[in-house]
């Protein structure tokens, strides 16, 4: 027997599968718009070609749910912590700020998020550990007045000649991972051996940026923090363009009524269950449901 059915989600995760929009679907949700701010290892310095930096190859993975979804680059090699502050704000004569690569300048945008990529600029000009955390408390007050979600990258190693500017940097990652325990990326473990220099393996050649390799890893972090994992998955959502009267529906917001059957992977009752929507024979979705919602 047929059963029409209304399915709303309340829950969801990025899944493994992305879509892409095929002939008579279309999707459900608008695009996003994620902005990232930083210095050079954000804008591509130590790749070649340029399409192998993290921020290039995290923007394929973010239009492989939707294609109109925007990662926008405003990083610029050399700059710092004070670059980026919002307009307006104090800069102790540090560093001028940017007002076209800043935070004020993000949200020009209409962002649904941010990520700042600031690896070393601050140490190697000598500002303190409580500077640089003041001006990402700073990111992080200004990104919730406009109720932006804000994403921070750790320091990455770097060859300083001097044992104390490498401790430095690993002193910054500490704190910028206890200021920010649920949305801090980890751009550090993994690069540096036990005196903070970079690996070989992923030195580009001068102490300083991570090559292809180091880039496709970075990459590969910033996926798995689940960074805007949930907006990202909406994004995907798609119907069928041969349903009738298809009531309208507010952003983010996703009704699918559908003639089909819902699959039940039953292989791990005792953790969690993945429910596949499947409209058409087309699977639309995957949700991996906590067995307390299942049930």
């Amino acid at each position: 027997m047929r059963i029409f059915v209304f399915l709303f989600f309340t829950f969801t995760f990025c899944c493994s599968t992305l879509f892409s929009q095929e002939e008579g679907f279309e999707f459900v949700n608008p695009p996003m718009t994620i902005v990232v701010l930083g210095s050079s290892t954000a804008a591509g310095a130590g790749t070649w070609p340029i399409d192998n930096a993290w921020v290039n190859r995290f923007r394929c993975h973010v239009q492989a749910f939707n294609p109109e979804n925007q990662v926008i680059n405003l990083a610029k090699g050399g700059y710092n912590s004070y670059h980026l502050l919002p307009t307006g704000s104090e800069t102790f004569r540090r560093s001028k700020i940017d007002t076209m690569r800043n935070m004020t300048k993000a949200m020009e945008f209409n962002p649904d998020g941010i990520i700042i990529n600031l690896p070393s600029n601050d140490v190697s000009g000598g500002f303190s550990v409580k500077e640089q955390l003041d001006n990402f408390r700073t990111y992080q007050n200004y990104a919730d007045s406009f109720g932006v979600e804000l994403w921070i990258t750790t320091t990455q190693a770097r060859n300083f000649p001097r044992k104390r500017k490498r401790q430095l940097q690993a002193n910054v990652k500490d704190s910028l991972q206890n200021l920010f325990p649920r949305n801090c990326i980890d751009f550090w473990n993994g690069f540096c051996d036990e005196e903070f220099r970079v690996l070989k393996e992923y030195d580009s050649g001068d102490g300083c940026h991570l090559n292809n390799e180091g880039h496709r890893i970075l990459t590969d972090r910033v996926i798995e923090s689940q960074a805007f994992c949930w907006e990202l998955n909406e994004t995907s959502f798609q119907r069928s363009t041969s349903i009738a009267d298809q009531e309208e529906l507010s952003p983010h917001m996703m009704k699918i009524g559908f003639l089909g059957n819902l699959e039940f992977d039953l292989t791990q009752a005792d953790k969690s269950r993945i429910v596949k929507v499947v409209q058409e024979n087309r699977v639309l979705n995957a949700v991996e449901v906590p067995s307390t919602n299942y049930d």
